[in-house]
């Protein structure tokens, strides 16, 4: 591990009350990308939607001024420096610095992190047994749910559950929202789970995946990258290593992984684009649902609507498997307005 110094960050949601926030410990040589990656564990985030780091005082207008991602660095919505290539401590000096984090380019979540302390450089080169290299200490609320609109959906998913837990009635494309990411639970089940956030477990899942990160196989450690919901990946690597050993022959192997193989050399090297809202292309939903053999009928083509992934849910499913190992994204665009907020964001710092 490192032996740079170590920095204390506070990292707060922004225009989100009461606030959302989380403190971190990690090196101060960090690259950005694993900044973000960081970020995402400790907030909740999935990691499937875009992302920029804003550094504060940067001048709107100059190219530099942001910090993208490292696939649109040339050639990308937004001209910047490939967050790989900048270290935490290039953009956060001492106490009371402040970078701006924008992720869902389209909901903008804005984050705010601020270096609270400088730590002293270890003595000695840190060890795997010294603990993980990025470790979060504390934190509050839950982060919202994924597109839902930004702040502004926001504030409605929790107006409308409170309307909803005073017997007061609310819209119905509302209640419709609710009742799809919140199935089954009442107004003040919802309420809650916006608040409930446990320090412990999320302490848990960072610190298992950047152990892992350092001793993990070459492979698992790419997915662990990449992975929208890297717990899931945690829990099934560990139960491989508490398993018996199980040996297959190479046509049983095959077998297994033919569907996926398949996928794997029909979207090739580069992947596969998907539509404007995040979807497949309703030929490929087709030609997927025929190659996994589903039962249920698969929606006439010439209707495209209804030939989408929500009415073939096995292909969906499918898709965010794809999607998770960065196999398939989205357009990269983003709404005007937002690219220049950022930059706004930026030049107020």
């Amino acid at each position: 591990m490192s032996t740079a110094a170590r920095y204390r960050l506070h990292v707060q949601l922004d225009e989100i009350a009461p606030p959302v926030w989380r403190r971190l410990e990690v090196p101060a040589d960090l690259s950005l990308r694993d900044l973000h990656r960081a970020l995402q564990l400790a907030m909740g985030w999935s990691g499937t939607h875009r992302h920029v780091f804003a550094p504060s005082g940067a001048r709107p207008g100059d190219p530099r001024a942001l910090i993208v991602m490292d696939d649109e660095a040339t050639g990308g919505p937004h001209e910047g420096r490939p967050e790989s290539s900048v270290r935490l401590d290039e953009v956060l000096t001492g106490p009371g610095d402040t970078l701006g984090y924008v992720y869902g380019l389209a909901d903008a979540w804005r984050h705010t992190v601020r270096l609270e302390e400088v730590l002293p450089a270890p003595a000695r080169q840190m060890s795997d047994g010294d603990g993980p290299a990025v470790r979060l200490l504390d934190g509050a609320r839950a982060c919202p749910p994924e597109d839902v609109g930004g702040v502004v959906g926001y504030d409605v998913v929790r107006d409308a559950a409170a309307m909803l837990l005073h017997g007061r009635s609310i819209p119905d494309e509302v209640a419709e929202a609710l009742a799809a990411e919140y199935p089954g639970l009442a107004p003040a089940e919802i309420l809650a789970a916006l608040d409930e956030f446990d320090v412990a477990a999320a302490a848990r899942l960072v610190a298992g995946v950047w152990t892992l990160s350092g001793s993990a196989p070459p492979l698992l450690r790419g997915l662990l990258g990449r992975a929208a919901d890297p717990s899931a990946l945690l829990s099934l690597y560990r139960d491989v290593l508490r398993a018996a050993p199980v040996r297959l022959r190479d046509d049983e192997v095959a077998v297994a992984v033919d569907d996926v193989a398949w996928l794997v050399r029909r979207v090739g090297a580069e992947g596969v684009p998907l539509t404007a809202d995040g979807s497949l292309d309703p030929d490929l939903v087709h030609e997927v649902a025929t190659r996994l053999g589903l039962d249920e009928p698969v929606p006439d083509l010439g209707d495209a609507h209804l030939a989408g992934e929500e009415d073939v849910r096995p292909v969906l499913w499918f898709r965010e498997v794809l999607t998770d190992l960065a196999l398939a994204e989205a357009p990269a665009e983003a709404p005007a307005g937002v690219v220049d907020a950022v930059r706004r964001v930026a030049a107020d710092g």
